[in-house]
């Protein structure tokens, strides 16, 4: 039976508890930290009982390849994910969610994986993300901590940033940011900047056409966004 959505009320409860504690609190939403929240908000109880998320992998795994053989492919192919919220990503699953509506910690890091050269399907990457690090079963996407881990284990230097950052060692960043500092109930996004041969940072899957020199002028540019993680990832 598809569930559905969590109520804003449930995810009322979520944001109240996580503000100014990110990295604990989506520690403690992964896994067997599921319960402890649970019975801090019992709202989210429900959501987290529902489906048997292990049990789900395996279905969205071969569901999602065909989507992204007979969708997918061409788009794909011929560069960057830049919008999310395209309907050709209505219907590749994330836990019990979809990448259209919760996928842009997956999408940063496919287009990461994509400049780095390294081949993965983004079919792979979601059933990773899906079976390490996943929040409230993929109604708040992933754990954006445990990217620089994926990244880390297969070989790459990764290196926690400031948003003030104004070095060019790194030409690969993801950036985890509420979209609102003042009402962390806008939720968050996830994008990748990317140096390019222009010498600047271009976001992927952010919505702009803007390119920035630093780190920092990427926040300067935005400032009603309230950052939660920048990581640096580049081959050792």
């Amino acid at each position: 039976m598809q569930m559905s959505k969590p109520s804003k009320k449930a995810l009322n409860i979520f944001y109240d508890f996580v503000k100014g504690r990110e990295k604990i609190a989506f520690a403690i939403l992964r896994g067997a930290g599921d319960a402890l929240v649970a019975t801090a908000a019992p709202l989210l109880k429900r959501v987290l009982r529902d489906v048997d998320l292990r049990a789900k992998i395996p279905d969205n795994f071969e569901h999602n390849q065909a989507v992204e053989k007979a969708r997918l492919a061409r788009v794909l192919k011929s560069g960057y994910i830049e919008n999310q919220k395209s309907t050709l990503f209505e219907d590749m699953k994330l836990g019990i969610a979809d990448v259209n509506y919760a996928g842009c910690g997956v999408i940063a890091s496919y287009n990461l994986m994509k400049s780095l050269g390294y081949q993965i399907t983004l079919s792979e990457l979601i059933e990773h993300f899906e079976q390490r690090s996943i929040l409230l079963k993929g109604e708040l996407g992933i754990d954006p901590f445990e990217i620089a881990k994926f990244f880390k284990k297969r070989g790459y230097t990764t290196e926690m940033l400031k948003p003030g950052d104004t070095s060019t060692e790194y030409i690969r960043v993801i950036t985890t940011f509420w979209n609102d500092k003042d009402d962390i109930k806008d939720s968050a996004h996830t994008v990748a900047l990317i140096r390019e041969k222009d010498g600047r940072f271009h976001s992927h899957n952010n919505g702009d056409t803007e390119t920035y020199g630093t780190i920092a002028n990427f926040y300067h540019a935005h400032p009603k966004v309230k950052p939660i993680m920048v990581v640096g990832v580049q081959p050792k």
